[in-house]
Order: C-alpha cells, then structure tokens, then sequence
C-alpha cells in the first residue's frame, strides 16, 4: 500500500488535558488516529523515533498540528514525520534545470551553423 500523508490535530483533544498529561495523551492519540486512517489496530502502530521525539517537545507547549506519513502492509502501520522536500534540493532542482537548458541551447546553435555551413 502507498504512504498516506495525513495532517493530524491536537488541539481539540489536548487543550482540555493538564500540561503534565499531555505528552502521553498526545502519543495515545496519534496512534489511534494513524490506526483509523491505516485501518489496522492501535497495538499495530509504530511511531517513529524522530516523530516521538517531536511529539514529546510540543505536546507541552504547542498544539499544533503535525503532518505526517502512513505506511500500512500486512495489519501493521508505520507513521513518520512528513517532510517536504528542503530549499537545498529545490535549488539543486533549478540548477539542474538551468543547466539542462544551457546544454540544449549550445546544441541547438550547433546543430543550426552545421547546416548554415552545408548551405
């Protein structure tokens, strides 16, 4: 089965919560969640150490949502933190496209003085 990105809200469910609870409430939650998108048990969730990590830092503070990224297969689901791609890989995309173009201009000007020159 394909990645399922999925934005998840916490606000509705932790604003109610102590700050001292929210760190567990946060993790019960988003594996509940993941589990009802994936359509598997909650027990079947793993929840990736970097996302842990970032859900034990905001849950406290901020409740804000979290995108993330749900691989299901075989009854068991993986959730990971969503991320898009980075500024450097759009700039080395550009770069490359610059150059992809350049390489085709100077062939297309090649390519016109050799029949100029057979004219």
């Amino acid at each position: 089965m394909a990645d399922i990105i999925a934005t998840i809200g916490f606000r509705k469910k932790l604003i109610a919560l102590h700050r001292s609870r929210r760190r567990a409430a946060a993790i019960n939650y988003m594996r509940i969640r993941a589990a009802k998108i994936a359509k598997v048990e909650p027990s079947e969730v793993k929840i990736d150490p970097e996302l842990n990590r970032i859900l034990m830092l905001n849950a406290i503070g901020s409740t804000s949502n979290i995108k993330v990224s749900i691989s299901a297969s075989a009854g068991k689901a993986e959730v990971k933190r969503f991320v898009e791609k980075t500024a450097n890989e759009h700039h080395r995309q550009r770069v490359l496209r610059r150059l992809i173009l350049q390489q085709r201009r100077l062939l297309f000007l090649v390519a016109n003085q050799i029949t100029q020159r057979r004219k």
